[in-house]
């Protein structure tokens, strides 16, 4: 006759095994997620300070930002 308590008690470890990994895939993505942002954030300060990036380095687009009053609607006809 098997063991009911024993198999809960291995499904549990499998289980507590399963969420283990879970939790550390996500922390990983979590890190590699952050350390991009930290990056881009770099690069971008120090283009915006060596390189004179800032105003006038991309020109606004209003397809980008719209704003309501300078969009102008095209109709047929």
């Amino acid at each position: 006759m098997p063991n009911i308590k024993n198999n809960q008690t291995s499904f549990n470890e499998v289980l507590t095994l399963i969420h283990k990994a879970k939790r550390k895939a996500y922390q990983q993505a979590n890190t590699t997620v952050m350390e991009h942002y930290w990056d881009l954030g770099k690069y971008i300060s120090d283009k915006t300070t060596k390189e004179n990036w800032g105003k006038g380095v991309v020109k606004p687009s209003p397809l980008l930002h719209p704003n309501p009053l300078t969009i102008k609607h095209h109709t047929k006809g």
